[in-house]
């Protein structure tokens, strides 16, 4: 029987299979939206977002110039898109989007495959490709699904040599450990473009705010391709308080960590069959016995719970969940102990 599993099909379910937040939004954020006015709503907003970027820019130390945004990271790719040669590289397994955007444009993308080593998915040897050969190179860190970041050292080693190749580096999953960013390199670098987003850590991604931090002179290359109107103003407020909110920011940081304990304690102790990899994120990527990602998927599914079920060639199967706040943890642990029966 062949299932929809569409966002419909997943409605009554909870959602650990979409990278979501489950932790939620800063309270001043939901504030900030219950001050919406009429004219918010039948205005089209300003086309250069500039309350977001003069902010941001202040906030990370940067230039207004050498920000641009969109909705989503998603957007921000998309643009970044519009000037990129039509073959390039990307480090795998990851976002299958990366590779779907490039095809929608007639290119290719090759892949530069993650070394896993049975514990985490480490970084190709360096250097990973020609400098003939490299047009661009996208790379997410941390990485969607496998959970691990690429060395700070290594990024900027791939910056300095290869001065001629476009840059990409996804990091909507930042801020759940926020120690290398590649931030304070904007301005050094002129080939590097760096991806961020208020979906992920900030759990705002019903409102599609994305930022792309990159060098002004390639900024400069991206103006034909803004979008005609921008953010809703009320949206970029809540953006900038989101941002700003520490207090927040860390006990979502370190609730995050008491449950990913606890999550992992569980699964050894009671030999739950499946083998969690290191995460620098809010997921957890776990290897199945005997390549049952499917059935775990179909059975925590009829447990309430939605999972995302990870295949790719050459490799084993895994599912990646999304960790969630501890009283829903406690549930999904029970889910997976009920499970075992059909599993083992």
């Amino acid at each position: 029987m062949k299932h929809n599993y569409s966002i419909d099909f997943y409605q009554d379910k909870i959602h650990l299979h979409l990278n979501e937040n489950l932790f939620g939004p800063s309270p001043k954020v939901m504030n900030e939206l219950n001050l919406w006015r009429r004219e918010d709503v039948f205005h089209y907003p300003p086309n250069d977002d500039a309350y977001l970027k003069n902010e941001v820019a202040q906030y990370w130390n940067l230039p207004p110039e050498s920000i641009f945004t969109g909705n989503g990271g998603v957007s921000i790719l998309r643009r970044m898109g519009n000037i990129l040669p039509t073959s390039g590289y990307y480090f795998t397994p990851t976002w299958d989007y990366y590779k779907h955007l490039i095809e929608m444009r007639k290119g290719t993308l090759q892949a530069l495959p993650f070394i896993n080593n049975g514990k985490e998915f480490l970084y190709p040897t360096f250097p990973p490709i020609s400098q003939e050969k490299a047009n661009f190179i996208i790379i997410c860190s941390p990485n969607n699904p496998t959970g691990q970041r690429v060395p700070r050292d290594y990024l900027e080693k791939l910056l300095e040599e290869y001065p001629n190749t476009y840059i990409i580096v996804d990091e909507v999953y930042e801020d759940f450990t926020p120690t290398d960013s590649l931030v304070p390199l904007v301005l050094k670098y002129r080939n590097l473009c760096l991806i961020r987003s208020f979906s992920k850590f900030y759990a705002l991604a019903g409102l599609r705010i994305g930022v792309g931090l990159a060098h002004p002179d390639l900024v400069n290359q991206l103006r034909p391709y803004r979008q005609p109107f921008g953010l809703p103003l009320p949206i970029q407020k809540a953006a900038i308080i989101a941002l700003k909110d520490d207090s927040h920011n860390q006990l979502i940081q370190s609730t995050l960590k008491a449950s990913k304990e606890t999550l992992l304690e569980f699964i050894r102790s009671q030999n739950i069959p499946l083998k969690p990899y290191h995460t620098d994120t809010h997921f957890l990527l776990m290897e199945t016995q005997h390549n049952r990602s499917d059935l775990w998927k179909e059975l925590l599914l009829k447990e309430g719970f939605a999972v995302k079920s990870c295949h790719w060639e050459g490799q084993k199967s895994y599912i990646r969940v999304t960790i969630p706040p501890m009283d829903i943890l406690l549930k999904f642990c029970q889910a997976l102990k009920n499970c075992l029966s059909s599993i083992t």
